[in-house]
């Protein structure tokens, strides 16, 4: 068991050890720039940009992330000679330059800082780069964009906005409905149309319907299969079905139907 002259020394010497690490450990944070100072209200206000293509350009947008009719400005703005490097520069990065015109409504250097960790410094470059961007995209917008940015709208009209409605034909438009609903005999004599279609008179037939039957079957004979009759007259003859396909090159699924109704 120790004393409490014992206790007492060695809970000195602990509290002396924890207060050395922390001053040597805060200290050297300081030096890292790891804790900022509080802002001060003193001196000139950060600079500030209105971004009016927020909302209007991105990955959820009618133009996208790099929009085409933007994209040689931004290009060419990030390959300007930012570090005085002429021999060998090195462009900004496109894509935080789309980012930033994406993501945020009002651009300041903090406003960089914050979203991608830059150093103050490197942040100045990229609001820069946007502060000469910004008056040559608002140059070349395609007139869709103007309109929808000052908020007009075409109306929109389709040929097939009258289908949800009850629609009464005009007086001519029915006219023209009977005219090409009308029956034949009603504008032509009989003897007319078969004349046309090259048939004999009616009172030449016993029947009526005789003249209308013959040409419908002439019309059936016509579509035949121009081998259907050598077919049959090979299977009159007692010829297999398979040999009759393979002389004719008909199928034989064809050749057996034409059998069965035959």
């Amino acid at each position: 068991m120790l004393t409490k002259e014992q206790l007492s020394i060695i809970d000195k010497e602990v509290s002396d050890k924890a207060d050395a690490w922390l001053s040597r450990n805060l200290k050297l944070a300081t030096q890292k720039g790891e804790t900022q100072q509080p802002k001060s209200n003193r001196g000139p206000k950060p600079d500030m940009l209105g971004n009016p293509f927020y909302g209007y350009v991105g990955t959820t947008t009618d133009y996208g992330k790099y929009p085409e009719f933007a994209i040689d400005v931004i290009e060419g703005v990030a390959r300007l000679d930012w570090y005085s490097k002429k021999e060998r520069n090195i462009p900004l990065s496109v894509s935080k330059l789309c980012m930033i015109l994406e993501s945020q409504a009002v651009v300041s250097n903090q406003t960089i800082q914050d979203q991608f960790q830059f150093d103050k410094r490197h942040a100045q470059r990229y609001f820069k780069a946007i502060e000469l961007a910004l008056p040559r995209m608002m140059a070349c917008r395609p007139q869709g964009l103007i309109d929808e940015m000052l908020g007009v709208f075409p109306e929109h009209t389709s040929e097939w906005d009258d289908l949800d409605s009850a629609y009464t034909p005009t007086p001519e438009e029915l006219a023209k409905l009977h005219h090409d609903l009308r029956t034949f005999t009603e504008y032509g004599s009989e003897e007319f149309y078969n004349e046309v279609w090259g048939m004999a008179p009616a009172d030449q037939y016993p029947n009526e319907g005789e003249p209308l039957r013959k040409a419908l079957e002439a019309s059936e004979k016509a579509r035949e299969h121009p081998k259907k009759a050598v077919v049959l007259r090979l299977l009159s003859q007692g010829m297999a079905v398979a040999r009759v396909a393979r002389e004719t090159g008909v199928h034989r699924n064809t050749v057996n139907a034409w059998k069965k109704a035959a």
